[in-house]
């Protein structure tokens, strides 16, 4: 499938970049190319094993030894897939960190006796929902109408699931990928890659789907925080 120019709604903002946003797209920008880098590997090595005639876990076993690499596996398709969802626990941590900074940053902006809502019930609040939560009730809905906000959520609950493994972390993964189902279709033409997916079978696209929609959400909460 190819892959597009920039979406529909664009990547452009009125305002200029907030500080921890900036820092987020520049960073972005540099892991990006480190993740293209080490995708492009992985495609070679599976492009080389028809060359030598074998299979590629057998490919794959010949090349670990040769390098002197540890190994976990030779399933070639179970590697993909971890490494896929490597590349979303990579970025969603640039994100949350960088959504921390804004959040840190915008607080120390408020007016005095001003609260910042950080919990719902003794839960606390991602990132991204304190950033649309704390809005005014008029101004909400310029990221929570985005599909790009479910989809952020749903990639954050991915990493979760990935880093805390159990039966309620991979059932709220595979919940907030249920939420999106009716969104995929729109994601698939407008960023023109076969994405999102389901936990399971997550891939390459869904990467490059998650780290274009947060440069894209990105200019969005500026326009409401800046």
């Amino acid at each position: 499938m190819s892959k597009s120019n920039p979406p529909a709604p664009g990547y452009s903002t009125t305002k200029p970049m907030l500080p921890s946003l900036r820092k987020l797209l520049k960073e972005l920008g540099a892991q990006d190319a480190a993740i293209q880098l080490q995708e492009l590997a992985i495609r070679f090595l599976r492009e080389s094993a028809p060359a030598d005639n074998v299979k590629a876990g057998e490919f794959l076993r010949r090349q670990f030894k040769e390098h002197g690499l540890p190994h976990g596996t030779y399933d070639f398709d179970e590697l993909r897939r971890m490494t896929a969802t490597s590349y979303i626990v990579l970025t969603y941590a640039e994100v949350e960190g960088a959504f921390g900074g804004l959040i840190a940053e915008i607080k120390a902006q408020l007016p005095p006796g001003v609260n910042w809502v950080d919990q719902r019930g003794k839960s606390n609040l991602a990132p991204l929902d304190q950033l649309t939560v704390n809005l005014p009730k008029g101004s909400r809905a310029a990221l929570t109408d985005k599909p790009e906000a479910a989809l952020i959520d749903y990639y954050r609950c991915l990493r979760v699931s990935d880093a805390h493994r159990s039966k309620k972390t991979a059932a709220q993964a595979t919940k907030a990928f249920g939420r999106l189902q009716p969104m995929r279709a729109a994601f698939c033409e407008t960023y023109l890659l076969d994405a999102p997916n389901p936990p399971e079978q997550v891939h390459f696209d869904d990467f490059l789907l998650f780290t274009r929609a947060v440069k894209y959400l990105s200019r969005s909460i500026n326009e409401l925080w800046a």
